[in-house]
């Protein structure tokens, strides 16, 4: 049957191609003429390059103008062209053209090469590199990594440096490069001319720019000499030699050299002056770009380098030389002809000519596909797959079989030694078969026909499939006369086997194998053996023979398939019951099988007549057995074999393959585990070798007490341990990269545990937890599933992970290896039975929470210079003692709660945060800054260290209980006030504090001594006064009555309170130079002062001490009543004080100096005289029983002329102030006052106000300054926050910068004439100001001038020339503005985001627009652009996307749409002239602007302020659509209707409207456009009219407080992401029509619970189709089946119940007081997640009894949420359960602190909360 449909087959083909011949013309070369003939014409072939097409040669017929690749014609080709080849990026540059990749990043430093090359003479190579400086190379391959030196030689390294056992093959390694940058000596300059020194260490590298440098290398030659044919030896000054080459180069020389040789002796101190060239000049052949080359190989041993020589130009003129250093090797150019074809297919080429040469590559790296060749006997052998094979050291290079017999090429070779090629796997079957190439036949592809030796002495044989990837065909004739044979085996791929294959001549055949890939009998030849062989024939079928083929196939199948064996069960045998299956072919035997007390598998076995050895086990072989011995042959052990009963595996000692160690069975190969016996007891040592312990490998060996792992151990399986009860200790070593759960789960005796890493690997990819060894599949379970024993753990690693020991409650101790670089977050949280821990010093950080909750903990060590995270000691109740000597920085709440803390080592750099507890204290280095430990009152002891040099200001103010301080050298500076209120009596100051401040010892009254040793450079002083070097000045004496300045005091720095208050006799020297009587202000009782009579400055007279010549008043004693006659003045602070009555001051006296009398409390009468010229501030501030001239509220002091002369108070109880026009001086703080709120000052012509006099009237709410006075008022005013109103007359003005910056309540101003510039910032920030008046005098108005303010309408006056930039950004109420016509320039930002400006005319004066003026007024609808605008500049007008219309009155040509002029018509829809169009907006009293063209009608934006809107119904009558982004980012808006009339909501409309908390859509209403509410995150109430249809994409997306949505039956379509991460989304309605819902609709909506589907689509709970609506859903029911099952209770609580699964989802009350229900129809329930999430009126919540866990998010973002309540049954806190609740402060948990730390909470559960505290109320 085949046969004749084999005949048939060859008949068509035939036809076929008789009927091709006929109608095709033939080729004959000699007769190109006839008719019928084609006449052929040669094409040259042109190569392909990267990016032009190439073309084969071939030959052309001029008549038909068909294609053939021979001069014969008789091979046709429909195409000749080559596609141009592509470039081929390596390392930033083409490896064929050396074009460079424009993706390509400039290498940096810590970067890797790829695509690294290797000769296979060992260079190294890469593509285009720029290397600043010289690298370092780290090699990396699968034979170890190597780090060399490489120097700055553009792209190659010789790999010759690597050691002989560790080189690197082409083909045979994964090579990664890694470059870093190290110091280079850069020598000369950019151009040839500069002395270079060469020495011994160096050699010469050029750069391409024409510099140069040294870089330090090492030669095998340590001496260098220059020669050359222009070229002259010299010696220096110092008789060093050094060479002289010549600058030119003559033009047109060919015979010019230059020679770099290291031959020569003398190399030290040779200099390479003018350097041009090493090599000889070429003449075109080497020609590159159009230059000479020069070149000349040179060998200093195996490192070669040339350089490259150009002209630049050919203009006759002498040669512009560049030099650039490259590395090279030399190769041997080999000219190759073809000469034919070999037997097996292959081209031969005949070797031409050999040659050497320098190679030179412009890309600096070497092709590896046409480089390298090793050449024998004259011919090249080469595969069609253009693979480099390696055999036996030998290499091939790879060309196309397909080359033309003409062709020829040149390869380069490293050498010309050659060895013989083999001829790749053809080599390997030449003793054994005869072989015949095919080529390609019948359409199959190339073809090996294969025939066996018949004189071959092989008995055992493999077939193979394929050759050298050509496949293997058999005959029938293959096997003939095979008379040695016995086994055959056929490989795999064979898909069937020809007729007769074993018929003649092999009688000794006894096996054979055919392949899995023959699957049918049907492939199988008729006849394929001898019937002679029915007696000794196996057949064995490696696959399944379909069984329905074995009937149907002809001939002789039906008579051999009865000797078919695919079970092998005709050759086993069984010995001591051992059944054993034979393989014969194989010439091996198995194990099946084995039953018996103790098995002895034996050596070999015997099978007919031949002994076999026994190799294998099969995998689950049945053998039942106590104990089982391997013979020495067993190879291999399949799984499955070992069963209960087995109690020993021990392997024969010869055995190459198993050894058995303390009772276990390996495999020596990688050591693997292949028995454990259940027995082991005691300590078990696992032998080196052995890198994986597998899962379960000593499960439940509870006789096991300790395991001694090797160093060679890798990884521990899972249950690896598991149940080994009798384990004590665990101590895996360093080299373990892995574990697997549970490894040692139900260890429960272990004590001890020593690791490398914490979880499930080194590279922290898996679990990061210590409890993942015994079964804690989270961190926040780990306590559950420890061994209640174990107490220490020693870690070995370098790095943990967050979370690591979590409540580990057993561990008492744990070891930290120097390497640990950071303790991490939560790393030993809750873990209460540690008691002391001391941190490696390499740490540079703990974490947060870090040790928080560990309640036993009692001392803690750290010596690094790290940082303490927050709360990284929380609630450590029991810890005493703390050392941090040299932490940087430690977070406020470190150590919150920890009350015990009493003793303390701490870096003065982190010593702010150091708990109010600590006693004792030890400061160990750096600055004590400012209020540093201000307020430990706690603190009893405190030694500064020699590191400490600085206590800063109040230090260690109101530290009490301090009585004890040591200060040690180094300290350099004390602060002011740096011990005020501190207990200290004594101190002694080290003579190393060169800068004691003023007040440094203010405030300690209890001081007697200050200590200074005679020594000090800075500071001298008697024991009770501390006086400075530099100046002689008094900067602190102690408290005393009297007090005695000593000789030498030139002045006064300071008095402390402490002196002031006891002070009453003062005695000064005749040192004394200069008197600051403020120094005295608060001495009540200084009775008395005397001066020196030999003193040349002051003398003292009548209670006061005077200076000399200008007669002032400097200081007076509290028995003053009459100032001295003649005095002229009184100084400031003179008096201030003092406990004095009354006094007269003369007429002399013109000036009172500021606060000359001011806290004279007892002072009742003063008269001052009338020619006073001046008085100072506060010049009688608190003297409050002073008898004053009272007038409106205000008292005065005065002569007798003027009563009203000096305005000192106003009535501390008037709220209103009117002062006449008469009064000429006011005090500094006559407004000083809590409840003035009104003043108004009358015109006064004489009178100077100044800002400081208002400063302290924080209750004024209106100030009314007259006419001609003159005003200046500075920043000071900002104190006024509750000014309202403000008017100044027409006189002098002058307000400052910033004068009135964010005053709140600020609404009106008025400023009169004498006003002309309104400065930077002054009224910036006043939110409430909305009314401003000024004058036509005003010119300028400033920067940022009225920035922030809440003017509502401008009118800029007609004065105003300059607007300064950013004048009125950001008034977000300003809608209406009038722009003076002077204005020629609106500049940066002007206007910008004035939210609510509707419209602007830009008058015809304004020539320009500067960027961003406009940008972002996102209600501005429409611009008018005056005649005078010729530029507006980039970004005018970005971001206005309402602005609708443009009024275009300018020369510029505005069109709608357009990027240009400031973007002022992007978004506009209507652009018009005076001369074309009109307006089309409309704008409605309420806000609503509307844009109108036709019939169609869109409302466009809303400018109003209300924040619940009902839409209007029509707009002229007609419906309309809101437009695209009509309300985008409201933030104002709460609640919406859109009306019926409504008929669309565009892209956007609502978006990120995160107020809007209701949406109500009408019924006419059809579309909803993407995005439409998008973004809407307090949105909870939705109704959707019943006239949309569609919902469209991303429409109610991110609107994370939705909880149920009902779609009604108007739907048909919900646009993909149309709910998407809706997460509080609880229920969903499916309207009757709808049909499609969009991709991921419903995604991330974990919440979304129930579904009530009314649709006809088949919804199904956990689905994911149909938008995943359902695919958390638990409860999808229909109208006709199923039920809700939610139900909201009458107090706003919404349940989920199904069954006795019970879910709290949400709440809809408003209470802002919750206590939880106790139970929901009797059942207990959980918290669902985001249940709670976003209520921000929420203060307090109280879960009860009955709660068994709080959800994932379940109360984020409750903004008020203060403190709340756990019930003991909640057992878990799901992540993130009260994350951002700001302002939480208490959490009160009703169980035991035990309790809590085992409550199971989820990862960060408590994010972003503030500083909060856990109340445990026992229950």
């Amino acid at each position: 049957m085949k046969k004749r449909l084999w005949i048939v087959f060859l008949l068509a083909v035939l036809c076929i191609c008789t009927a091709g011949l006929l109608s095709a013309c033939e080729g004959n070369e000699e007769t190109p003429n006839s008719e019928h003939q084609h006449t052929l014409v040669a094409v040259q072939g042109v190569a392909a390059t990267c990016t032009e097409p190439g073309v084969l040669e071939h030959w052309r017929c001029e008549t038909c103008d068909k294609l053939f690749s021979d001069k014969n014609g008789t091979a046709e080709i429909e195409n000749a062209t080559i596609p141009a080849l592509g470039h081929e990026f390596v390392g930033g540059s083409c490896t064929r053209c050396g074009a460079t990749d424009p993706n390509d990043d400039t290498l940096l430093d810590g970067k890797e090469l790829k695509n690294v090359k290797i000769s296979a003479q060992g260079i190294l190579t890469w593509s285009r590199l720029k290397i600043a400086s010289k690298y370092s190379v780290k090699i990396s391959s699968a034979e170890g990594d190597h780090t060399f030196e490489v120097p700055k030689s553009e792209g190659s390294f010789d790999l010759a440096a690597l050691p002989e056992d560790k080189k690197l093959r082409y083909g045979k390694n994964s090579v990664t490069l890694t470059a870093y940058q190290y110091q280079e000596e850069q020598i000369g300059g950019e151009t040839i001319g500069d002395d270079v020194p060469v020495s011994s260490d160096s050699f010469l590298a050029v750069s391409k720019n024409g510099g140069y440098s040294l870089v330090r290398t090492t030669y095998a030659d340590e001496n260098l000499t220059i020669t050359g044919a222009y070229s002259d030896v010299r010696k220096d000054a110092n008789g060093n030699e050094y060479i002289l080459i010549d600058k030119e180069i003559p033009q047109g020389n060919k015979d010019v050299s230059f020679n770099l040789s290291r031959s020569v002796k003398t190399a030290e101190n040779v200099t390479v002056k003018y350097y041009k060239s090493i090599f000889d000049r070429t003449n075109g052949e080497n020609a590159i770009d159009g230059f000479d080359w020069y070149t000349e190989v040179i060998k200093p041993g195996d490192n070669f380098y040339y350089l490259r020589v150009t002209c630049e130009d050919g203009s006759g003129k002498d040669y512009t030389v560049k030099v650039c250093g490259v590395r090279y090797v030399t190769f041997y150019f080999l000219s190759f002809d073809r000469s034919g074809k070999d037997e097996e297919g292959y081209n031969v080429y005949q070797y031409k000519s050999i040659g050497e040469s320098a190679v030179l590559l412009e890309n600096d790296y070497f092709d590896i596909d046409s480089l390298y060749a090793l050449i024998g006997e004259n011919k090249v052998i080469i595969d069609e797959n253009r693979n480099v094979y390696e055999k036996g050291g030998d290499y091939m290079v790879p060309f196309s079989k397909s080359t033309a017999a003409s062709a020829s090429f040149s390869l380069f070779c490293a050498d010309k030694t050659f060895i013989d090629a083999q001829k790749a796997e053809v080599e390997l079957y030449k003793d054994l078969f005869e072989l015949t190439y095919s080529g390609w036949t019948n359409g199959k592809g190339n073809q090996w026909l294969l025939r066996f030796k018949a004189d071959s002495a092989e008995t055992n044989l493999v077939v193979p499939s394929e050759i050298f990837g050509d496949r293997v065909v058999l005959s029938s004739d293959s096997f003939r006369n095979a008379a040695n044979l016995q086994s055959v085996i056929f490989a795999d791929g064979f898909t069937s086997l020809p007729d007769r294959l074993f018929a003649n001549g092999c009688a000794s055949l006894e096996s054979v194998t055919i392949p899995a890939s023959i699957t049918s009998a049907y492939s199988l030849g008729d006849w394929m053996f001898s019937e002679d062989l029915k007696d000794q024939l196996t057949i064995y079928c490696e696959g399944d023979i379909e069984s329905d083929t074995w009937n149907r196939v002809p001939g002789q199948m039906a008579f051999f398939r009865t000797y078919i064996n695919q079970e092998g069960a005709s050759s086993t045998v069984t010995v001591n019951g051992v059944r054993i299956k034979v393989d014969a072919a194989a010439n091996e035997a198995e194990v099946l099988s084995a039953s018996g007390e103790n098995i002895v598998i034996p050596d070999t076995v015997r099978f007919g007549a031949k002994y076999y050895p026994v190799t294998s086990v099969k995998e689950n072989a049945a053998i039942s057995a106590v104990s089982v011995f391997l013979g020495k042959n067993i190879e291999s052990l399949g799984e499955g074999w070992i069963t209960d009963t087995i109690l020993s595996v021990e392997a024969d000692a010869e055995n190459p393959y198993f050894v058995t160690s303390n009772g276990i069975l390996y495999e020596k190969d990688g050591w693997k585990f292949r028995f454990v016996p259940q027995s082991l007891t005691g300590s078990v040592a696992i032998p080196e070798g052995v890198t994986n312990i597998p899962a379960q490998c000593f499960e439940n060996r509870s006789g096991i007490t300790e395991i001694l792992f090797p160093s060679s151990l890798l990884s521990v399986g899972e249950h690896a341990f598991y149940g080994c009860t009798g384990l004590r200790s665990v101590m895996l070593p360093e080299n373990v990269s892995s574990v697997g759960f549970t490894a040692f789960g139900g260890c429960s005796g272990i004590e001890t545990v020593t690791l490398p890493f914490v979880g499930a690997g080194a590279d922290g990819t898996g679990a990061t937890h210590f409890g993942y060894l015994f079964g804690a599949a989270s961190y926040s379970e780990q306590n559950r599933y420890l061994p209640q024993t174990l107490t220490q753990v020693t870690f070995t690693g370098d790095q943990l992970y967050d979370y690591a020991f979590y409540g580990c409650t057993t561990i008492a101790e744990v070891r930290l290896p120097n390497e640990l670089t950071r303790i991490p977050n939560y790393a030993f949280y809750g873990c209460t039975s540690l008691v002391s821990v001391e941190i490696p010093d390499n740490v540079d950080a703990i974490g947060s929470y870090a040790f928080s909750g560990c309640s036993g903990l009692e001392t803690f060590v750290y010596r690094g210079d790290g940082r303490i995270d927050d709360r990284a000691f929380e609630n450590c109740v029991k810890l005493a003692e703390i050392v941090i000597p040299n932490a940087t920085s430690v977070y406020s709440s470190a150590f919150t709660g920890c009350a015990e803390l009493r003793i303390a080592e701490w870096s003065a750099d982190a010593i702010n945060t150091l708990p109010t507890s600590v006693e004792i204290l030890t400061v160990t280095k750096g600055a004590l800054g400012f209020e540093a430990l201000e307020g430990h009152t706690a603190l009893k002891e405190v030694l500064l260290l020699e590191g400490v040099t600085e206590i800063g200001i109040y230090a260690f103010r109101d530290c009490a209980n301090l009585k004890t301080l040591e200060l040690r050298e180094g300290l350099i500076s004390v602060g002011a006030y740096a011990f005020q209120g501190s207990g200290l009596t004594s101190i002694s100051l080290p003579d190393s504090v060169r800068d004691i401040r003023s007040q440094a010892f203010s405030g300690c009254a209890g001081l007697t001594e200050v200590l200074l040793s005679s020594d000090n450079p800075n500071y001298w002083g008697d024991g009770k006064c501390i006086i400075r070097t530099s100046d002689d000045l008094l900067i602190y004496a102690v408290p005393q009555q009297r007090l005695v300045l000593p000789e030498g005091v030139k002045g006064i720095v300071s008095l402390d309170e402490e002196i002031g208050a006891v002070l009453q006799e003062l005695s000064l020297p005749k040192s004394l130079e200069q008197m600051d009587a403020s120094v005295f202000a608060n001495c009540p009782d200084l009775e008395s002062i005397a001066v020196s009579e030999q003193n040349p400055n002051f003398f003292a007279e009548g209670g006061c001490l005077i200076q000399k010549g200008t007669k002032v008043v400097v200081l007076g004693d509290s028995g003053v009543t009459e100032i001295p006659v003649g005095s002229s003045a009184i100084g400031s602070y003179a008096f201030s004080g003092r406990n004095i009555i009354s006094i007269q001051i003369s007429d002399e006296v013109q000036d009172i100096g500021d606060f000359a009398f001011s806290s004279c409390s007892q002072l009742e009468e003063v008269t001052l005289p009338n020619n006073l010229l001046s008085v100072g501030d506060g010049v009688f501030s608190g003297c409050d029983n002073l008898n004053y001239t009272k007038q409106d509220n205000g008292n005065y002091l005065g002569s007798e002329e003027n009563p009203y002369l000096l305005l000192v108070s106003v009535d501390q109880t008037a709220e209103t102030f009117e002062m006449q026009g008469f009064t000429r001086f006011l005090d500094s703080s006559a407004f000083n006052s809590s409840v003035l709120k009104h003043i108004i000052i009358r015109d006064n012509a004489g009178l100077v106000l100044n800002g400081n006099v208002f400063s302290n009237c924080r209750a004024l709410e209106s100030l009314v300054i007259g006419n001609g006075i003159e005003t200046n008022l500075d920043p000071s005013m900002q104190n006024l926050v509750n000014l309202k109103t403000l008017s100044i007359g027409d006189g002098v003005t002058n307000i400052k910068a910033n004068t009135f910056f964010s005053l709140p309540s600020l609404t009106e101003v008025t400023i009169g004439k004498g006003y002309t510039r309104v400065e930077d910032g002054t009224f910036k920030g006043c939110a409430s100001l909305v009314t401003v008046n000024l004058s036509d005098e005003v010119e300028e108005i400033g920067d940022e001038a009225f920035a922030e303010t809440g003017i509502y309408q401008f009118v800029i006056p007609a004065s105003v020339t300059e607007l300064g930039e950013q004048a009125f950004s950001d008034c977000n109420s300003l809608r209406k503005i009038e722009i003076s016509g002077k204005i020629t320039y609106i500049g940066y930002r002007t206007f910008w985001s004035c939210d609510s400006l509707m419209e602007i005319v830009i008058p015809d004066s304004v020539s320009s627009i500067a960027t961003e003026a406009f940008q972002d007024c996102g209600s501005l609808v429409k611009v008018t652009l005056g005649s005078g605008v010729m530029d507006i500049n980039l970004w005018a007008f970005d971001g206005c996307t309402r602005l609708t219309e443009v009024y275009n009155r300018s020369i510029l040509e505005i069109t709608k749409g357009s990027e240009e002029h400031g973007q002022v018509a992007y978004y506009a829809q209507n652009v018009y002239t005076p001369t074309s169009g009109g307006s089309k907006l409309t704008v409605t009293e309420d806000g609503f602007v509307f844009y109108e063209d036709g019939e169609t009608v869109s409302l466009v934006s809303y400018v109003g302020k209300e924040t619940d809107l009902v839409l209007p119904n029509d707009c002229n009558g007609k419906s309309y659509a809101v437009g695209e982004k009509a309300f985008y980012g409201n933030a104002s808006l709460q609640s919406i209707v859109i009306s019926d009339g409504v008929t669309d909501i565009g892209v956007s409309a609502f978006e990120n409207c995160t107020s809007l908390k209701s949406v109500t859509i009408g019924g006419s209403v059809a579309k909803l456009g993407i995005r439409a509410f998008s973004g809407c995150t307090l949105l909870t109430d939705l109704m959707l009219g019943n006239g949309v249809t569609k919902i469209g994409e991303s429409a109610f997306s991110l609107c994370f407080s939705l909880r149920t949505a009902v779609l009604p039956d108007s739907v048909t379509t919900v646009g993909k992401d149309a709910f998407w991460f809706c997460s509080s989304l609880t229920s969903v309605t499916l309207g009757s029509n709808l049909r499609t819902i969009g991709e991921m609709a419903f995604y991330d909506c974990e919440n979304l619970i129930e579904v009530y589907n009314r649709t006809p689509l088949p919804i199904r709970a956990g689905s994911q189709e149909y938008g995943g609506v359902a695919q958390y859903a638990q409860n999808v029911y229909k109208p006709t089946s199923g039920e809700s099952k939610l139900t909201e209770t009458e107090d706003g609580f919404v349940f989920y119940e199904d069954g006795e699964t019970v879910y709290l989802m949400y709440y809809t009350g408003s209470d802002a007081e919750l206590t939880l229900p106790a139970d929901f129809n009797g059942k207990n329930y959980a918290i669902f997640d985001y249940a709670f999430s976003r209520c921000g009126f929420i203060t307090s919540v109280v879960i009860s009894e009955g709660v068994t866990s709080i959800g994932e998010y379940a109360f984020s973002e409750c903004g008020s949420l203060k403190s709340i309540t756990i019930s003991s049954s909640v057992t878990t806190i799901g992540s993130r359960a009260f994350s951002q609740c700001g302002e939480l402060q208490k959490i009160e948990f009703f169980g035991t602190e035990s309790q809590w730390w085992s409550l199971e909470k989820g990862y960060a559960w408590d994010e972003g909360l503030g500083d909060y505290t856990v109340i445990f109320t026992e229950q």
